[in-house]
């Protein structure tokens, strides 16, 4: 657990405010469409599903994991767990969804909201645990599920743990805008060298083409010493690159991971700040440009410009040229290619006036990106430290001390549930704070599947009185997903719950508004003896069947 909580937090483990892996499969036609979610389709960064698919219920009930809104879901596999893979499942077709087998599926229960659920599990701290928790061989070891029914979490109130939510998807949604922001500005430069050169790769260019050799000085990096792991080359205060380190920068190095000593210098060579660097392994093609002083290896070639050519130009030219070097690469045991090859190609060389206007304008919009990096930045270090202060309670400390009363009820409210250990669930339709308000503690019966089980609720909190009638038409009609317009699937279900003594099948007369037969097969609820008792003799309890409602009550409380 994250820190130390506050007094009027619990810390439960999670099997007792979630159903771990739920069992149970819904009732479906098999041509009834689903929500498909492979393991791809769930961002790492956002926490969102994206690329679902919509397939028919045949296809996925054997084989996948099922799981239905509301769900939480958290990637068990290595390294999509350590790389934060969870979602919550919503908008599911039909309310209902399937995916890799490799999910982990956590159902909050009344106590607690999916959102604070899914803000924990994303956390350092708890990564940390459950890959401290591993199971199986080095690359494909998983979370075992034993370990997130006995991991405890800090819980506050319903009241606070809203609160909290909201600010943490508050200070998320900022840092996505940024990084948004960021990403098509980077996306304007294609475009900004089009508008100025024209389209440089299909057709006559309407400048001379001159050699790469013949614009500038290209040389590979050097690491002559062998081995090239010796550790006294390393941990000095010159900046080494790889093919990486170029790969991944965005086209501006402007961070590393490696340095050299003074030995590793003396068998390497030191390039100036805003060379042009192009990885010819591996990654065929990849270029930036280096914004400081850096040493490489003989992998990655450094270009550096003769005057009257812009470094920029080049490297925008390079990048769209990039597919047609990769089909020149030597397919050994990994792609390479030489620097004659490099030597040897023919680039177009507008003039240096339009060079230079390109040059001004990607120096701005670098200066804008630059701007975006560092807020996304700072919002990545502020939600980092938002997720600690959160899961300690510092976070809304303050707001926490002007609504004890409300918070003190809530808890309490909250420890009767946790004390009795009842399952209660939240329908996907309702949220977590309106269902909690009730102040309903509903069983689910063992003999029933979870769709039964909520139906069942659902009804119980719809009519409560024994003069409410009900059809599954009209349930259907009137409940929200997954039960809304399914008047089939609610009809199966009726026939069980009559079965048990749960509902009372009734032929009532229709209503003057009312339209059909004089009289209608319809269902009410069970009275029991309690109710008859109140009712002063107005009512008869249902003793055939209460008999076997009050047995499965029973074993219930003994399960929990």
């Amino acid at each position: 657990m994250i820190g130390s909580a506050p007094a009027n937090w619990a810390t439960p483990k999670l099997s007792e405010i979630c159903q771990v892996n739920p069992r149970g499969k819904p009732t479906l036609a098999n041509d009834d469409k689903v929500t498909f979610v492979p393991m791809a389709a769930v961002s790492e960064y956002t926490g969102s599903i994206v690329s679902a698919e919509i397939r028919e219920y045949s296809e996925v009930q054997k084989g996948f994991t099922p799981f239905m809104d509301g769900d939480v879901l958290f990637a068990k596999i290595t390294p999509c767990m350590e790389n934060g893979k969870a979602a919550i499942a919503r908008n599911l077709v039909n309310q209902h969804g399937f995916g890799s087998t490799e999910f982990h599926v956590i159902r909050p229960k009344t106590t607690v909201l999916a959102e604070w659920i899914y803000s924990f599990i994303r956390t350092t701290e708890f990564r940390r645990a459950a890959a401290a928790s591993f199971q199986g061989a080095v690359g494909q070891q998983r979370v075992p599920g034993s370990f997130l029914e006995t991991f405890r979490i800090p819980l506050p109130p319903l009241s606070e743990q809203k609160r909290i939510v909201a600010i943490l998807q508050e200070a998320e949604e900022i840092r996505r805008l940024r990084e948004e922001a960021e990403r098509k500005t980077a996306e304007l430069i294609p475009a900004m060298f089009q508008s100025v050169f024209g389209d440089l790769f299909f057709g006559k260019s309407p400048y001379p083409y001159k050699l790469l050799s013949e614009i500038g000085d290209l040389d590979r990096g050097k690491s002559k010493h062998r081995p090239r792991d010796e550790p006294s080359l390393y941990g000095g205060p010159y900046p080494f690159l790889q093919t990486g380190d170029v790969a991944q920068s965005n086209g501006w190095i402007t961070t590393y991971t490696q340095t050299y000593s003074k030995k590793g210098l003396e068998q390497s060579r030191l390039w100036p700040k805003g060379t042009l660097v192009i990885t010819i392994a591996a990654n065929i093609g990849a270029t930036a440009i280096m914004t400081f002083d850096a040493c490489f290896p003989d992998s990655v070639v450094g270009f550096t410009p003769f005057q009257g050519i812009s470094t920029e130009y080049v490297r925008w030219w390079l990048l769209g040229y990039q597919k047609r070097l990769e089909a020149q690469a030597s397919q050994g045991a990994q792609k390479n290619i030489n620097l004659e090859i490099l030597r040897a190609i023919k680039i177009p060389v507008p003039p240096v006036e339009l060079q230079v206007k390109f040059q001004e304008a990607v120096n701005n919009l670098r200066g804008q990106m630059e701007l975006f990096k560092k807020g996304v930045n700072s919002y990545s270090a502020l939600s980092s430290s938002l997720s600690a202060h959160a899961f300690s309670g510092h976070l809304t400390a303050a707001w926490r001390e002007s609504n004890l009363d409300l918070l003190a009820r809530e808890a309490q409210e909250r420890d009767a549930i946790l004390s009795k250990g009842k399952i209660v669930l939240i329908s996907s339709s309702v949220q977590a704070g309106e269902a909690h308000g009730t102040g309903k503690i509903e069983v689910t019966y063992p003999d029933l599947n979870w769709e039964q089980n909520r139906l069942l609720s659902s009804i119980t909190a719809l009519y409560t009185t024994t003069a409410s009638y009900f059809t599954a038409d009209k349930l259907a009609s009137e409940l929200d997903p997954p039960f809304h317009g399914h008047s089939k699937r609610i009809h199966s279900h009726l026939l069980v719950f009559a079965a048990r003594g749960f509902i009372i099948p009734v032929s009532r007369r229709r209503t003057a508004s009312e339209t059909g037969p004089e009289f209608a097969a319809c269902y009410r609820l069970a009275v029991t003896r309690e109710q008859a008792t109140k009712s002063g003799g107005k009512l008869q309890s249902d003793d055939i069947r209460l008999e076997l409602m009050e047995q499965q009550l029973n074993i219930a409380r003994e399960k929990v």
